[in-house]
């Protein structure tokens, strides 16, 4: 799928919930890949805080819908 979308970058984030539904997340990492392999990661992620934002929404909101309790890269 990844040669037919257009991307800038590819981000991880790291969320942690508890068994009471509390989150946290680990700053955002700016994944950088040599010949398809991630090669490394630049932290915190060289984006618009409005990008981060949205990715660590997300990342709760995947955390939150399937019950998560523990980590989910």
């Amino acid at each position: 799928v990844e040669k037919w979308i257009d991307f800038k970058c590819e981000l991880s984030v790291i969320v942690a919930r508890s068994a009471a539904g509390e989150t946290r997340c680990f700053p955002v990492a700016e994944n950088i890949h040599t010949k398809h392999i991630l090669d490394f990661s630049i932290v915190p992620a060289r984006v618009e805080p409005a990008v981060e934002r949205a990715a660590v929404a997300l990342a709760e909101a995947i955390a939150e819908k399937i019950g998560l309790v523990g980590l989910l890269a």
